[in-house]
This record gives structure tokens, C-alpha cells and sequence, in this order.
């Protein structure tokens, strides 16, 4: 794996993107760092979430911090207000409703599908001491848990596309598949 200083936001298809994170087991001034680096990163691309599998770290962690500006939040970290460092996190309950609303990832620039996702979520993760603590999250917030938790798992935003917009974006998601195969 390259050195944090050098992780960029992997382009799907990456196959790494498929892979299936595994639990963090030590809580260290390396994990603080390389949390550090998510937050960079996200807000280097003005996003609102990234896992840690979107940069090639196969372990449970991702962060989010909804709601910022980006041209005048210049850096975020776990201490930055509205900022959450969620490990080794997973769902306890999903509410009965459900939200269809327009979502993108840092993963497949320029394709922004409508997603059907639980409106409320209660999360169950660790913090960056190892503590574990609990939140309930809905409107944006619970969105991103619920798509960062996907790359966890190593499921992306085309398995989430209800079949209309997978159509759609089918010519965008051959044109990543083409980029990628000629960066090899």
C-alpha cells in the first residue's frame, strides 16, 4: 500500500473497491493519521463522506462531515464541528421510511443517480480511542453512513441504481471501465 501522503480517491473499476473492509483492531496515532488523510481528501474533492476502501485502506473506517463549505473550510479533522470518524461502525436500525434522493460518490465522478435509501439510521461504530458510541442520523447525514458503509462492504453506487438509471449512466460507467483499463 502507498504511504497516506500519497493515497488519491480510487476510480471505480478499480477492484479494490470490491473488497470487503476488515475490523480495525488498533486504535493508534497511525489510525489518527490516516483518518486525517480521509478528511483531507474528502474535502480536497468537496465531498460530504469517504471510506477508507476508496483509497485502498481495507479497514473499517470511514468519515463524514455534512453541511460544511468547502471554499471556506479550508481543513477538517475529527475535532472540526459537524465531523464524524465512524469505526468499525455498523447499522442497528433502519427506519420503515425510505427517501429517493440524488446521490454521487467521489468514486464515479459526474454520475449522480437517485438512490432509495432509509430516511433514519442508528449507527453503532467506535471513535478514534476506541469508545463506542451510538447515533441516530437522518436527512444527509443518514445517507452518507449508509453509502460509506456500502464501500465497506465493497457494494458501489451502480448496485444501489434502480435499473432506469443504471441504463443512464451505462455509456459513463464503459468510459470509466476503458480509462481504467488504459492506466494499467
Amino acid at each position: 500500500m502507498t504511504k497516506v501522503s500519497e493515497w488519491t480517491i480510487l476510480k471505480f473499476p478499480d477492484p479494490r473497491l470490491r473488497e470487503v473492509s476488515k475490523p480495525v483492531e488498533v486504535f493508534d496515532d497511525e489510525l489518527r493519521e490516516k483518518v486525517d488523510r480521509l478528511f483531507e481528501l474528502m474535502r480536497e474533492q468537496r465531498g460530504v463522506g469517504l471510506a477508507a476502501a476508496q483509497v485502498g485502506w481495507l479497514e473499517r473506517v470511514f468519515v463524514a462531515c455534512c453541511g460544511y463549505d468547502p471554499e471556506e473550510v479550508k481543513r477538517i479533522d475529527a475535532n472540526t464541528e459537524g465531523a464524524h470518524v465512524f469505526i468499525n461502525p455498523e447499522i442497528t436500525v433502519h427506519s420503515d421510511e425510505s427517501v429517493v434522493d440524488s446521490e454521487g460518490c467521489l468514486s464515479f465522478p459526474k454520475i449522480y443517480a437517485q438512490i432509495k435509501r432509509s430516511a433514519k439510521v442508528m449507527v453503532r461504530a467506535q471513535n478514534l480511542a476506541g469508545e463506542f458510541f451510538q447515533l441516530e442520523a437522518e436527512d444527509l447525514l443518514s445517507r452518507c453512513i449508509q453509502h460509506e458503509l456500502d464501500h465497506l462492504n465493497g457494494d458501489l453506487l451502480p448496485d444501489r441504481m434502480p435499473k432506469d438509471e443504471r441504463t443512464k449512466y451505462k455509456k459513463a460507467l464503459r468510459d470509466m471501465e476503458k480509462e481504467f483499463k488504459g492506466n494499467l
